[in-house]
């Protein structure tokens, strides 16, 4: 799209409004002070001409993935194919939520024919989330600066800012069962660990540091120890991003926590080598299958962030949508801030069938300023009743932790992930 440019737009008011000055006052002066103007016009478009460029735009990276607080760089590059450009302006669209921590989004140069030019510049967020970058706009001036030529280019840019992993990398977990592969969850089965499992008779083929000689003396016959197998574990993570859940202003929204917390989770149970999967209720239900690894992790993280929040519908199916997709001796462990009443139900009905473990992030310590008065005191009250009530029904069958967010959240996973008179995993 061509345009007329500021300076053309001032040139031709200053020369108008001279000769016109002149006309009315009979002052040849006044006139005469309009022929510079006038002649830099005419002189202009002679030299000048139109301006046919033919200016393209391109990204080197067209995603990028940074922890929450880090940075992405971002790079444009711009080449001209045909004529000379007197002014090149390229700039960035930035989304809410996205801010400039170095540089500028806005370049300027001059290209001749067949150069091109780069405009670098580095991204950041101050909460986990998932933004895509641009149209940029490109504007082309000829040598005088008169006339203009813009065009939009799209080049999205993928942003995934992956959630701040709180807590430790491993924390003890306690599921009801485990699975036959490597882990760090003591099972009742023998095997390879270092927790105690009681004697067997010995046999030819077993090590002599695994003799126990005390009993051998004792019983007149050698006897060997026997531990228990430190085995994986299969769980999926629930996350509840409804629209009802979130409230709060990044980066201290109760669903920024929520992803924290999830990530959290994730981190400790992969690490520890369980297979972990993913579902998440937002607009619609996303899913990441059962995996180990380290980059299972980065997938569940990403998934996280990518799904959007949304008027959730299906909580009601959430019994049905595990079984189908998922073993039934999978853990689930659901992060929710508790705040959309809408989940209950359907938790309730599934801890009725499978061992559910909840973690909730309470944000009541880092409440706003909720101005002094009786009615605030009173709203208070009946949030923090209202959240008592449905914890308490919760507990009837899952165990249930509050993670406080100005407290480490090792204290509430320990509670949820290791809790008191849970058996042994088999």
């Amino acid at each position: 799209m061509t345009a007329l440019t500021a300076k053309l737009r001032a040139l031709l008011g200053v020369a108008v409004l001279l000769i016109g000055a002149g006309s009315v006052l009979l002052s040849p002066p006044l006139i005469e002070l309009s022929i510079p103007f006038v002649a830099y016009l005419v002189l202009a478009r002679i030299f000048a001409g139109s301006v046919q460029v033919e200016v393209s735009a391109s990204r080197p990276k067209d995603a990028a993935k940074i922890p929450e607080g880090g940075s992405a760089e971002v790079a444009i590059r711009a080449s001209n194919g045909n004529g000379r450009v007197g002014l090149l302006k390229v700039e960035d669209s930035l989304p809410e939520g996205v801010k400039v921590a170095r540089g500028s989004r806005v370049a300027y140069t001059a290209l001749g024919e067949e150069e091109a030019a780069e405009l670098e510049y580095s991204v950041t967020a101050d909460s986990p989330g998932s933004w895509v970058l641009g149209p940029v706009t490109i504007t082309a001036e000829d040598g005088f600066g008169l006339v203009a030529k813009s065009t939009t280019v799209g080049l999205p840019y993928r942003l995934d800012v992956l959630p701040r992993l709180v807590g430790r990398p491993r924390f003890p977990f306690r599921p009801l069962r485990t699975k036959n592969w490597p882990g760090q969850v003591a099972s009742e089965r023998p095997g390879a660990g270092q927790d105690f499992y009681g004697i067997r008779p010995y046999v030819a083929s077993d090590p002599a540091r695994s003799v126990n000689w005390k009993a051998s003396a004792r019983l007149d016959r050698m006897y060997t120890n026997q531990y228990m197998a430190e085995l994986g574990a299969e769980a999926v993570i629930v996350v509840d991003k409804s629209y009802d859940s979130d409230f709060g202003a990044p980066p201290d929204s109760a669903l920024n926590f929520v992803e924290r917390c999830a990530a959290g989770v994730a981190r400790g149970l992969l690490l520890a080598g369980n297979r972990v999967g993913l579902v998440v209720f937002g607009d619609r239900i996303y899913e990441v299958s059962p995996r180990t690894g380290v980059r299972q992790l980065e997938r569940v993280l990403v998934e996280i962030v990518r799904a959007a929040k949304g008027p959730v519908k299906t909580f009601p199916y959430l019994r049905t949508y595990l079984s189908h997709f998922f073993p039934r001796a999978a853990q689930v462990i659901v992060v929710s801030s508790l705040m959309n009443l809408d989940i209950v139900e359907p938790l309730l009905v599934l801890g009725a069938q499978r061992d559910v473990r909840v973690v909730t992030p309470s944000l009541f310590s880092m409440a706003p300023g909720v101005p002094k008065s009786e009615t605030g005191d009173v709203a208070m009250a009946l949030l923090r009743l209202q959240r008592w009530t449905t914890i308490e029904r919760l507990r009837r069958r899952a165990v249930v932790a509050e993670w406080e967010v100005r407290r480490p959240l090792d204290e509430a996973l320990e509670r949820v992930m290791y809790p008191k008179g849970v058996m042994v995993a088999r």
